[in-house]
């Protein structure tokens, strides 16, 4: 399940916002370094019987995207702290090192509408922009049908 769990989260980001970016949803431009200051995880196992939810912590990992070429890179690193639950009841609690930067290095970026393409070496995965501020971006990505994974990221 650890492998499962670490191949899900390699290629996403998220962050907090201020006060001032309340009004302004996702008129923000991407361009710039981004500080990952939260990942959250959510697992469906067995059809709703069991799940697996995590929870970063000791944050170190950015996000840079450029453009006139759009590139990013990510670097740093985090811990993700991932429960296992057989309905409300947890049954197993485990911390996990992140290396931010294996998981997705460097590549093309894409942005259209709310969906961010990122294009790897030997990966394409799409994420859904829920928040682009001057200083916050926050995008979910879901790799099958029963994971969700929250990545904040800010300036």
């Amino acid at each position: 399940m650890k492998k499962l769990i670490i191949l899900f989260i390699g290629f996403s980001l998220l962050s907090s916002c201020s006060k001032d970016d309340d009004n302004e949803p996702n008129n923000g431009s991407i361009v710039g370094e981004w500080r990952l200051s939260k990942l959250n995880t959510e697992m469906n196992i067995a059809e709703g019987v069991m799940k697996s939810i995590g929870e970063g912590k000791n944050y170190n990992a950015f996000m840079t995207f450029t453009e006139e070429p759009n590139q990013v890179t990510s670097k740093g690193s985090l811990t993700l702290v991932q429960t296992v639950y057989m309905g409300s009841t947890p049954l197993g609690t485990e911390e996990m090192p992140i290396d931010f930067s294996s998981y997705f290095g460097a590549g093309k970026w894409e942005l259209s509408g709310n969906t961010l393409t990122l294009s790897g070496q030997s990966s394409n995965v799409s994420v859904t922009i829920t928040k682009l501020t001057s200083n916050t971006l926050i995008f979910n990505y879901n790799p099958d049908v029963t994971t969700v994974l929250t990545f904040e990221f800010s300036k």
